[in-house]
Parts: C-alpha cells; sequence; structure tokens
C-alpha cells in the first residue's frame, strides 16, 4: 500500500493520550493492513530522552514485533511547553528537518502524518522539499489553547507566528483531520470539504469494558460496595472547574444519600486540595493511577462526569475520556458546553446534557438517568462500536491513506 511516516514532535509518546491515541492505533492499523510500512518517528526533549530510555527500548521491540519502525531523536528544547515561542523556533526546526529529509528520503515515505501543529510544521518543509503528501492532523486548535493556558499572550509576536502557521499548514496539507465537525466552524471556510476528514479520539475495547463481576470484586475491596459512584476522569483546572465538580455532586447527593465521588487524576495543587476539603473521606476519594488502573476503576462507576468551561476550545475539542467511559458502561452527564460530545450524548441517549452546575433542571436529568443506566448503557456501547472504537478509528485513517496514495 506504500510507507507511510508518523511523526509527532515533543510529546512523550509512552503516556496517557500518547499512548492510547498514536501507539495503540499504529499497532491497530498495521493489524489491519500488514503491506503498509509504518515508520513512527519521535522528536524528545533530550532529557526525557535519557529519562526514559528504557521505556524507549521496550516500545521499540513492542513495535518492532508487529513490523512498525520506531524512531526517536534527542533534541534541545528550552521550554517546558509544547507550544513554541518564536524565539525558540528557529532552534527547534534545525535540529529536526535535516533529520527528517534523511528519515523521509531513506524510508522513502509517500505520507507525512504529522500530530498538532509543530509536528505539521516540519512536515510542511519536508512536503516542499521532497514532494511528499503530508496529513495536518490537528488534535486541537493549538493557538487557542496556548492563549487559554497563558503560554502565549493575546496579540503577541507568538500568537500572529501561529495564526500564519496554521493558516499555511491548512492550505498546503493534501489532508486535514480534526477530533470533530466544528472545526469545520471554527475555521469559518478555511476547511476545504474534500480534504477535511473527522476522526474522533478512539478507545481500546480491550482495556475499557464493562464487567459486572470484576465490578462486584473491585467495590468490596474499596469498601463502596452499597455507595453510588460518580467519578471523574482527567486533569483537573484548565478545561474545568473543580467547583463545578462538588457543586454538582452535593446537587446529586441530597437525591442520591449513598452518592460517593471518586477522582482519577493527576493534577492536584494547593487550590485542588483546598476546594475538595469541602467534601469528607466518606463522601470521595482522589486516586493517582496508570491507564491500566483507571480502566479498572471506572469499571465500578455508576455515572461519569464530564463537564467543560465554555470556551473555543471546549467548543471543537473531544475528550478522550468520553469513549472510555461508555466503553466502561458508566452514562455520562456532560454539559452543554462540551459541544460535539453533548451533540452525540443526545442523539444516541448515552447520557444526560446539563447546561452547567446551575442547571435548574439537573436533578431531574440525573433521577432520569438513573432510572434509565441500563438504557443508556446499552446506548453507550453502540456509540462506541459505531463511531469511537479504535477499530473504526483506524478504517477511518486506512480510507484517508488509500485516498493519498492511490
Amino acid at each position: 500500500m506504500g510507507n507511510i511516516i508518523y511523526l509527532t514532535c515533543i510529546e512523550r509518546i509512552f503516556f496517557g493520550v500518547l499512548r492510547s491515541q498514536v501507539i495503540k492505533t499504529l499497532m491497530t492499523i498495521k493489524e489491519t493492513s500488514p503491506n503498509l510500512n509504518i515508520t513512527l518517528v519521535s522528536f524528545v526533549k533530550i532529557h526525557h530522552y535519557i529519562k526514559y530510555f528504557d521505556r524507549k527500548k521496550q516500545l521499540k521491540i513492542e513495535l518492532s514485533s508487529l513490523g512498525i519502525r520506531f524512531i526517536q531523536i534527542p533534541i534541545i528544547y528550552l521550554s517546558g511547553y509544547t507550544y513554541i515561542y518564536l524565539w525558540l523556533l528557529p532552534l527547534f526546526l534545525v535540529q529536526t528537518i535535516p533529520i527528517m529529509l534523511i528519515i523521509t528520503f531513506f524510508t522513502r515515505a509517500k505520507i507525512i502524518h504529522s500530530r498538532s501543529y509543530p509536528a505539521s510544521l516540519v512536515g510542511l518543509f519536508i512536503k516542499k522539499l521532497l514532494g511528499v503528501k503530508l496529513i495536518f492532523d490537528m488534535r486541537g486548535i493549538y493557538v487557542d489553547e496556548g492563549l487559554l493556558q497563558n503560554v502565549f499572550k493575546p496579540k503577541s509576536k507568538d500568537e500572529k507566528l501561529w495564526r500564519n502557521l496554521e493558516t499555511q499548514l491548512i492550505q498546503n496539507a493534501d489532508v486535514v483531520i480534526g477530533v470533530s465537525p466544528s472545526f469545520k466552524t471554527f475555521f469559518r471556510g478555511r476547511l476545504d470539504d474534500g480534504k477535511f476528514f473527522v476522526v474522533p479520539c478512539s478507545v481500546d475495547q480491550t482495556e475499557f469494558y464493562f464487567d459486572e463481576s470484576e465490578s462486584l470484586t473491585k467495590r468490596k475491596e474499596l469498601n463502596l460496595l452499597n455507595r453510588f459512584i460518580i467519578v471523574f476522569s482527567g486533569s483537573l483546572g484548565t478545561w474545568l472547574s473543580i467547583e463545578s465538580i462538588i457543586s454538582i455532586f452535593k446537587r446529586i447527593k441530597a437525591i442520591k444519600e449513598n452518592a460517593f465521588l471518586l477522582i482519577l487524576t493527576q493534577t492536584i495543587n494547593p487550590a485542588i486540595k483546598k476546594a475538595l476539603l469541602q467534601l469528607g473521606s466518606d463522601e470521595m476519594a482522589v486516586y493517582n493511577l496508570n491507564p491500566e488502573q483507571v480502566a479498572e476503576m471506572l469499571r465500578i462507576a455508576d455515572m461519569a462526569l464530564l463537564l467543560r468551561k465554555k470556551n473555543i476550545v471546549n467548543k471543537v475539542a473531544f475528550a478522550v475520556k468520553f469513549g472510555e467511559y461508555l466503553a466502561s458502561g458508566v452514562p455520562v452527564v456532560v454539559t452543554k458546553s462540551a459541544y460535539e460530545i453533548a451533540r452525540l450524548v443526545k442523539k444516541y441517549r448515552c447520557g444526560v446534557v446539563i447546561e452547567d452546575e446551575n442547571d435548574i433542571n439537573l436533578e431531574n436529568k440525573i433521577k432520569e438517568l438513573i432510572k434509565n443506566t441500563k438504557i443508556y448503557r446499552a446506548n453507550g456501547f453502540q456509540l462506541v462500536n459505531e463511531y469511537l472504537s479504535l477499530q473504526q478509528c483506524t478504517n477511518k485513517y486506512l480510507r484517508i491513506y488509500k485516498k493519498l496514495i492511490y
């Protein structure tokens, strides 16, 4: 079918989202289409290269067993962010472009599938120099995410630079991929229908699944056998408010006395700790877990919270946790501001949509969810099978590759 390079830059390939959305996706692509020659290229900060060298060796063995080549290159990168400042961009490009030219030439790649903006910028240079096809897999709206996290300042040279580069990437890429249809609205006609594709964040059903027996065993282990468990999994702070979670939990507890809040996160700072002190240990627990343990914990939940602040980033985003919740058999309570996910929840009836923590109908919606849990669970499985499964998303990538190669 052809030779493909999948390119990532300044991201830790071994962990979290990268592990689930890149590594497992490439494995499934190779298993589905064995004749496809895949090279995963990852540029990483030099200290991460050294720190995770053993993981790199393990991943190389794991991928090579399937016939996937893995090349990781350490670079000097003088920032703690994946958002590249103007002053840092020349140093980044002078290290990455020559190496990518060599790799692309010797692998005879026909396609560079670039994840996010920095990798796609490198890919654009290689396209101009060697004539390969470029996939701009956006994943998110890089500039606006940088502004929201105060990495880029409004109207700064950094913002202007990346706005211009964003336009160049959209115009020159052969295919542009977004995680939701809302990208079309955000870019106001700049995305050509013929080259824009939607591939949502996928879920691996061999890792995230519903098992009543396993759930019962784990509940006994945690002494939560007779509790109504409400789970939140993911980052806290930037994309939502911990106060919103607590407010909604208190309203649910008023109608479900045995409610228990289970938070699975790696972002516990002093402000979040202070907020959580509003609840006692008999009402909630916080865990910092590896991905395998997260999957096990999701199976014990009765309800999941997927809450987002009202901003442009959340309007186009697609949370990885959504598919993980549904595949684990957990109906969701989602805020309207998680635009695409809220649309799917309504369409498939796999949870309930609320305005925010102040929704006047929240109690009635929660009662509806509790009453129809089995129906919502089955509908969630249907959504996963039809749209969010790893295999479904793999098939979409393969159709894109075929379009470009032939």
